[in-house]
């Protein structure tokens, strides 16, 4: 998938194109999005996760999302680009959803909810390393996708575990 850049207000607006992967800005763009993505739901489960291995991996992914923020940030501010994540409509459905959610359900929730975004991370890196045009894009892309093929190992061998 391919998202085209549009400024709106000052902020860098991705939207689809399908035909195409994602690479370079909005590559960064939505890298941005998923690292959010993760984190908010990570935040959730602290909360909501019935199983301790649910609530210490959803610890670990708020360290790593973390970092993986301010590396994002720099690589925005090298580029001086600007996005803001959490905004959209699948986002706010989901964060609904699993904020709604309780025990044993939530746990599967947000695990299947987790391995999703992953796999789409997942993808996105396997397109900028393959076709994008930026050099230092195209490295976090392989770090990136590193991390996010461990966080779904994780998520899918806890989700065998919570079912």
């Amino acid at each position: 998938m391919l998202f085209t850049l549009t400024m709106l207000a000052g902020l860098v607006v991705a939207t689809e194109d399908t035909k195409n992967p994602i690479i370079d800005n909005d590559f960064l763009i939505k890298c941005n999005e998923h690292c959010n993505a993760v984190s908010e739901y990570a935040k959730v489960a602290q909360n909501q996760a019935t199983s301790e291995k649910v609530k210490a991996f959803a610890t670990d992914l708020l360290k790593e999302t973390d970092h993986g923020k301010k590396v994002l940030g720099e690589s925005f501010r090298e580029r001086k680009l600007g996005a803001v994540a959490g905004t959209t409509k699948e986002f706010r459905d989901q964060m609904t959803r699993l904020k709604s959610l309780e025990g044993k359900e939530f746990d599967q929730a947000f695990l299947k909810a987790l391995i999703e975004k992953c796999e789409s991370h997942c993808e996105m890196c396997v397109g900028q390393t393959n076709s994008g045009k930026d050099p230092g894009l195209s490295t976090l892309a392989k770090d990136m996708h590193k991390t996010y093929e461990t966080f779904c190992k994780q998520a899918k061998t806890l989700l065998d575990e919570v079912k």
